[in-house]
């Protein structure tokens, strides 16, 4: 197995087995694409449970079932386009897709608010690294959330020095998301550029939220704009 899907699947903390069958599947698949898939999107495929990792660790979105990746939708043939959408947001906003262009780890793709004729956007460069993101941000409950201004060179220069910068994903549900994280917290940036930026804390075990609050008021009006979340709030 790749050793970036290896690692993001290791964050789901379940076992990582084979699917019963599934290279009838798969084969099935490759059939109605007319090409092999990306390997590293195959071999996540092919582990027991895929799918329904997929919907665990997200906003209750819909993965596309095996028997239905590859089938045109509304008319649109996404094969045609060398795209294979695989997940539809819950309220159908937005899809998912990866890009059918020779890569082994290929890029995921997304459309947001388009269908039927979707315009694609980069989501993320790889979907070891996509899925990576996918179970870290649905993982545990954020302590506190925050709607502030979007962020600036400034407030990127005291991040990038105050904690370490992990991966990036593009056009939803922010323009840029960020990830940050340090000895006392985790920090998941929805950045729209211009606007706005929401931020999701999570703090570190054993660290106090009197902590979290000092620290954060290095950044401008972030203190001010900081409530409590989850089912101690």
């Amino acid at each position: 197995m790749d050793d970036r899907l290896r690692r993001a699947l290791e964050l789901a903390d379940l076992p990582l087995l084979r699917a019963a069958d599934v290279d009838v599947d798969l084969s099935d698949i490759e059939a109605r694409i007319g090409c092999r898939l990306p390997s590293v999107f195959r071999e996540f495929l092919a582990v027991q449970n895929a799918l329904e990792m997929l919907k665990r660790f997200s906003n209750c979105d819909q993965p596309i079932s095996l028997n239905r990746l590859g089938v045109s939708v509304d008319g649109y043939d996404f094969v045609q386009d060398r795209i294979l959408p695989f997940m539809i947001e819950n309220q159908g906003v937005c899809t998912w897709a990866v890009a059918l262009d020779g890569a082994d780890d290929p890029r995921v793709l997304i459309e947001v608010d388009s269908m039927p004729t979707p315009r694609w956007k980069l989501n993320c460069e790889s979907f070891a690294d996509w899925l990576e993101c996918q179970i870290a941000d649905h993982s545990g409950q954020p302590r506190f959330a925050a709607q502030a201004n979007a962020l600036t060179v400034a407030d990127m220069s005291t991040l990038e020095a105050g904690f370490q910068k992990g991966l990036e994903t593009y056009a939803w549900p922010g323009k840029t998301n960020y990830r940050f994280s340090n000895a006392r917290m985790k920090l998941l940036l929805w950045n729209t550029s211009a606007t706005a930026c929401d931020w999701w804390i999570t703090p570190m075990p054993g660290v106090s939220d009197e902590a979290i609050i000092d620290e954060l008021k290095q950044f401008d009006g972030l203190a001010d704009a900081i409530y409590p979340i989850g089912p101690d709030a």
